[in-house]
């Protein structure tokens, strides 16, 4: 299939999606229309949604070894919107690694898999702890806390160098980041997923904050996993169903599903936007008049 094609088909099936689900919110809810989230919450989901891209864009920069470079964000939060394409792991990455190289970073490939290890094992880590703490969680999700593991460069290291060995992978070990650097990652991306799940947590309403958090994380990483489906759609919603479905109507759980999906995207657009806007000002101030470069 034609790249362009594709990028078309991909768009064309997450709006498809987009609106059955948006759908189903809005039938399903025309009994339960009293659970829906105040605006008020909403608002406070919104905020803390861009709180957690911003720390994860950040913690992108870091781990590029340069300290905090407002242009290896700016290629973090510019490669997410790929995502909303089938493969959007796939085409999200490689967009990543492309734009932070045109921005200097030399070892970008090796960064991102250090990322990729970080960002994994936080968020099973997370999960494995939220589910030992918290009994209305199921109690399986703390075997989650073996991914925890993955923010050690040495196991990361190993990992590598076979895959290098076995499949001709284009990354040398050296490229890597240092411990040091992915355990500095790690404490913005913990930030970021503590933030993420706060703000599918405030859309419930009944006081189920730490739970609901934790499974917004569960299904964030079945998203994550869940490569071909566009930003993981429909993945993370039917594991959140899955998950809430015994304290909660199935049908409110789909609903704040698709409500955070819908400012999970104005939160990425809004990061996008502010971040561009810092870079611009930046760029003007050096005499510059390539901005998306």
């Amino acid at each position: 299939m034609m790249p362009t094609l594709s990028r078309w088909v991909g768009r064309v099936v997450f709006w498809v999606a987009m609106l059955a689900l948006t759908t189903a919110l809005v039938v399903g809810y025309r009994e339960a229309a009293g659970q829906l989230p105040r605006l008020g919450n909403v608002v406070l989901s919104a905020s803390l949604l861009v709180a957690a891209v911003s720390a994860m864009a950040f913690g992108w920069a870091v781990i590029q070894g340069d300290g905090i470079h407002i242009d290896y964000a700016f290629a973090y939060v510019r490669s997410q919107v790929l995502k909303y394409l089938p493969l959007g792991g796939a085409a999200q990455a490689i967009a990543q690694v492309t734009y932070s190289k045109r921005a200097g970073a030399s070892g970008a490939t090796g960064s991102y898999i250090g990322y990729l290890a970080v960002v994994f094992g936080s968020a099973s880590l997370l999960v494995g702890v939220g589910a030992l703490v918290t009994a209305e969680v199921p109690s399986w999700l703390g075997l989650s806390l073996v991914g925890g593991v993955l923010v050690s460069r040495r196991l990361v290291a190993k990992a590598v160098g076979f895959a290098a060995r076995t499949t001709r992978l284009p990354v040398r070990l050296d490229d890597l980041p240092d411990q040091v650097t992915m355990l500095q990652t790690s404490v913005l991306i913990l930030v970021g997923f503590v933030l993420y799940g706060g703000s599918f947590g405030v859309l419930i309403s009944g006081g189920h904050l730490v739970h609901a958090g934790v499974v917004a994380l569960a299904a964030w990483l079945a998203g994550f996993i869940a490569v071909p489906l566009p930003s993981g759609i429909g993945a993370r919603e039917a594991v959140l169903v899955a998950l809430l479905a015994g304290s909660r109507n199935a049908d409110v759980v789909l609903g704040l599903a698709v409500v955070h999906r819908w400012v999970s995207i104005v939160a990425d657009l809004f990061v996008l936007m502010l971040v561009w806007g810092v870079r611009l000002v930046r760029l003007r101030c050096r005499g510059r008049t390539s901005y998306w470069g």
